[in-house]
């Protein structure tokens, strides 16, 4: 993923107070990139042209939308979102929360209301529900030797860098020193639910894209944050 860091937003931050701790909420330089792409780069091609994540018996066929949506996070929180919205969720509004140039953020609202909600230990019950679907998820995978590599790089610099959370960052580390299959789940469940959660539509002075769009994905969680997601 070439994903990249931008200080020239122009559009306004999460506004909700109680989130000030979690996001950030003034200029920065912040990293941009979508669920979409970590998706992608984990189980459909890479800058190598290969999958990192494959399934020998039964080859991942590539989803996208709603299918993509409901393959990353597990059944009690599908239905959660789908029954939390008054209006009712489009095709185009889980297109628009996976992909990196937009402004929608119907979905991202949720998820973010849902992770962080009056319920005790919200936080906790999200990531540890994502975990176990993806532990569930990747039993049968077969993980390549480029992959944590792949995850390291990724945390390190943009995930969970131990410039914004040394706690955070020491858990990421000790999972990946670990190495078992279990550990390694983990932590794919922890990158899509810092992405879900972190990445937030921000407008841009320019840019330039197919669709036209200024805004782009910007990931803006805290050390907060990040410690609520690697330390529940």
């Amino acid at each position: 993923m070439d994903y990249v860091f931008k200080n020239t937003q122009k559009s306004s931050f999460p506004k909700q107070s109680t989130y000030k701790t979690v996001f950030y909420d003034k200029l920065g330089n912040y990293p941009i990139f979508s669920v979409q792409e970590l998706y992608q780069d984990l189980f459909v091609n890479n800058k190598s042209g290969l999958a990192l994540i494959t399934f020998p018996k039964e080859p991942h066929k590539e989803k996208s939308g709603e299918a993509l949506f409901c393959f990353l996070l597990p059944n009690e929180i599908v239905n959660k979102v789908v029954k939390s919205n008054q209006k009712k969720i489009i095709e185009t509004d889980f297109q628009e929360f996976l992909v990196k140039n937009n402004k929608g953020r119907k979905i991202t609202t949720l998820l973010i209301n849902l992770f962080f909600s009056e319920k005790i230990d919200s936080e906790r019950l999200f990531v540890t529900q994502v975990q176990k679907n993806f532990i569930e998820i990747l039993k049968p995978a077969a993980f390549s030797d480029d992959l944590k590599s792949y995850l390291k790089d990724f945390a390190n610099n943009v995930i969970v860098p131990a410039n914004i959370s040394d706690k955070a960052n020491k858990v990421f580390n000790s999972l990946l020193e670990e190495g078992t299959h279990t550990s390694l789940s983990i932590i794919i469940a922890n990158f899509f639910v810092s992405a879900m959660i972190g990445l937030y539509p921000i407008q841009y002075d320019t840019i330039e894209t197919e669709s036209g769009s200024r805004n782009q994905k910007t990931y803006l969680l805290k050390n907060l944050g990040m410690e609520y997601i690697w330390m529940p």
